[in-house]
């Protein structure tokens, strides 16, 4: 048992790992992307937006369907989609190839997201909310590293279709990880709550959220709909401005691709470095005071960015930024999750759905601002959303009070 309890976790950060590699792709190599095809910011955004949108119908089918057909279907449905439409993206010769490309992975990625969020519910852990955050510290790590390499190779050789192929590497090698690891059957034992309209639990065993309905159930939960909502604005920020930094590096600051592409990484440097600290902070300070702390910093440190031009302001603001975005996800995610032990894939999608839905609304407006206004200007949307995740978390912290 203690063996098998070790590959899940150690499955848990590989896959993790993986996903913030695909994830932070897209803003790497943004700037090749709008020369190879032309593309004005408007379009690139929509680009980004539909793309992204995958990543909302990704967690609807994974959710119900981890909690119906298993977790490792999911798993490998999600890792074999990824490995496919990655090479199509980097082989796309048309735009729409582009966005039908980015559009799956995304849903494949939202699988394996959905999948990496369960996962820590499969071991009997005393502190849930400090294990979610190294696994999001392994999301973080991937997405530091990326963008260093993908810089230096688009610097090195001019090229930038090879990368979404050589990202398809681990995709599958993480495949036949898993199917030699057993994935189900390690759910968590606590009783399942009913749910009730007003975000209230009960400790009797019920009806869980796992119905025909479900995902209807979950929106007449306050303490869900005010998690969606937190992760809704907090996406949008993250989200959006991973997907626009580089670009903003490259065209208003004329930084080098690969000095460019470090400002990404120390961004996520910033996350994974806060995401590592908050494993020890969650044992001190409740979700509540973490997330609102976090959103009021944050939103200051995002505008002072916009404020410098040279190398090392930029990466020390960018290194703040990430440092307050980085308890955020774990937090929010752990606290509404837990509340619902034998339905967290459906949970778990549904506050998914919500951080999809910010990421395909914000990049899209960010590129159409950018459109007609200027990058500049585009780029203090992030800085509002997370002030407003601060307002959101606290509405979501009275209902779960309530409870």
């Amino acid at each position: 048992m203690r063996t098998e309890t070790g590959k899940i976790k150690v499955l848990n950060f590989l896959l993790m790992l993986q996903h913030g590699t695909i994830m932070i792709l897209w803003g790497s190599v943004i700037p090749e992307v709008i020369e190879a095809f032309s593309l004005s910011e408007a379009s690139a955004g929509i680009l980004l937006g539909l793309g992204t949108a995958g990543a909302f119908f990704g967690p609807l089918l994974a959710g119900p369907s981890i909690d119906r057909v298993g977790l490792k279907l999911v798993m490998l449905l999600g890792f074999a989609g990824e490995v496919f439409f990655l090479l199509m993206f980097g082989a796309a010769q048309w735009f729409w190839m582009l966005v039908l490309a980015s559009f799956i992975v995304h849903i494949c990625s939202g699988f394996i997201e959905t999948a990496g969020n369960v996962l820590p519910n499969r071991v009997n852990l005393s502190n849930i909310g400090s294990f979610m955050s190294l696994v999001h510290f392994a999301f973080s790590l991937g997405a530091f590293i990326a963008p260093f390499l993908v810089g230096w190779f688009i610097d090195s050789t001019g090229l930038w279709r090879p990368v979404p192929c050589l990202i398809a590497v681990p995709a599958l090698l993480l495949g036949l990880l898993t199917v030699w690891t057993r994935v189900d059957g390690h759910h968590r034992r606590d009783p399942a709550p009913t749910v009730s309209t007003e975000g209230s639990t009960s400790a009797q065993p019920g009806r869980s959220l796992v119905s025909p309905l479900l995902f209807l159930r979950t929106l007449r939960n306050r303490s869900v709909v005010g998690g969606a909502l937190t992760l809704f604005l907090y996406v949008g920020s993250e989200v959006g401005l991973s997907s626009w930094v580089v670009y903003y590096l490259r065209t208003s600051l004329a930084f080098p691709p690969f000095w460019a592409a470090s400002g990404l990484s120390i961004l996520w440097m910033g996350l994974m470095i806060g995401r590592f600290a908050n494993t020890y902070l969650s044992k001190h300070f409740t979700s509540r005071t973490l997330v609102t702390a976090s959103g009021a910093i944050g939103c200051i440190a995002a505008a002072a960015f916009l404020l410098v031009s040279r190398t090392i302001p930029v990466y020390i603001l960018l290194t703040m930024v990430g440092l307050c975005m980085s308890g955020v996800f774990p937090n929010v995610m752990a606290e509404i999750n837990h509340r619902y032990p034998e339905s967290t894939g459906t949970v778990t999608a549904t506050l998914a759905i919500g951080a999809s839905c910010g990421a395909i609304l914000f990049q899209w407006l960010i590129g159409i601002t950018a459109e007609y206004s200027s990058i500049t200007w585009a780029l203090l949307i992030p800085s509002v959303l997370m002030a407003g995740v601060s307002g959101a978390f606290i509405f979501t912290s009275k209902t779960l009070e309530r409870a």
